[in-house]
């Protein structure tokens, strides 16, 4: 009597087949750099903290880390919901935030870094979900 094989190449091939081209297929998430921009002149700069960063994408999140726009005002400027992937600033070493208060809602940050060029900020309500992350304060505010 011949045994019986209970994992055979040809059972395993497809179920294996399946799960790698589903591996494959899903979206991997690619982490963003963003500046916190409340500037929508058509010059550099980030202008006064101030606005809600929340998940509805209304957040006004530039790309630009000079807060530059192009001389268009909107160029830069991006509405995303934030992920534990991503870094969030808040201003620069040479392009600030002036002072204010910034809402905040649930929302998520891979690492937070306050420039040196900002203002004292104040992040105010809501939570901050943080991943594997960190936060840098390089500004002379007063931490609240």
């Amino acid at each position: 009597m011949k045994p019986r094989r209970i994992f055979s190449a040809a059972r395993l091939s497809f179920p294996l087949a399946s799960a790698l081209v589903a591996l494959l297929a899903a979206p991997v998430a690619k982490a963003a750099t963003y500046y916190w921009d409340q500037n929508t002149a058509a010059t550099a700069g980030f202008g006064a903290a101030g606005g809600t960063w929340n998940t509805t994408g209304s957040s006004t999140w530039n790309l630009d880390p000079l807060g530059g726009n192009a001389g268009t005002p909107t160029a830069g400027i991006v509405s995303t919901n934030t992920t534990t992937a991503d870094g969030e600033n808040f201003g620069t070493a040479t392009a600030g935030l002036t002072a204010g208060t910034i809402t905040v809602g649930t929302v998520s940050a891979g690492s937070m870094v306050f420039g040196a060029a900002s203002g004292a900020i104040v992040l105010n309500g809501g939570s901050i979900g943080f991943g594997n992350s960190s936060i840098t304060v390089n500004n002379a505010g007063p931490l609240h």
